[in-house]
């Protein structure tokens, strides 16, 4: 029966459980099980608080030298962090953008077109990743972006972003005023 959940469903309860168990008993419950524990800790999540704290100190210096440890990285968000420039999401794009999926720059308020070009042309492309059924393709690659309250992003940025980024299948764009209906043209043409 547990056989027959999604393997993400099973990533989640394998998430609930605590550390020591993950390495030690789940490997012997069945190979399935070993492998998909395997998957897991490749899995990598990075979120920082939204908090006055971090927002103030975290700057452009941080996620360079951060960004070298997320190569890995399936989510990221960086939503808050209003000091991060284009400057800093460029290092980032190329170093941990290969496994993205899930990326939120909400309130990053000084981010323009350029972080979407920077994406845009280094966003990993659909490659097969499950390895418990090799039947199966799962395609990595954006599946989730988000970047409301931004005043700087409009349709240019979009064209970069859209066309490298087959499986969005989230887009949240709110509050960015400098979007006119040439980009919701781009999204309705690449959803």
């Amino acid at each position: 029966m547990i056989h027959t959940l999604p393997d993400e469903l099973m990533l989640l309860i394998f998430q609930c459980l605590q550390i020591n168990t993950r390495k030690t008993r789940i490997n012997q419950v069945c190979s399935y099980w070993n492998l998909l524990n395997e998957e897991f800790t490749a899995w990598v999540y990075i979120a920082f608080p939204a908090s006055p704290y971090y927002s103030a100190i975290f700057c452009d210096h941080h996620l360079t030298y951060l960004a070298r440890q997320w190569s890995n990285a399936h989510s990221i968000n960086l939503s808050h962090l209003h000091s991060l420039t284009d400057d800093g999401l460029f290092f980032m794009a190329i170093e941990a953008t290969r496994q993205l999926e899930w990326l939120d720059l909400s309130e990053c308020y000084q981010l323009t077109d350029r972080t979407l070009e920077y994406l845009g042309r280094n966003i990993a492309h659909p490659r097969r990743r499950n390895k418990i059924e090799e039947s199966r393709i799962e395609y990595s690659g954006l599946k989730c972006f988000k970047m409301n309250k931004n005043e700087h992003i409009t349709h240019v940025g979009l064209s970069y972003l859209l066309p490298s980024s087959p499986y969005l299948r989230i887009l949240q764009l709110s509050d960015c005023d400098e979007l006119t209906d040439i980009g919701l043209q781009l999204i309705g043409q690449y959803s």
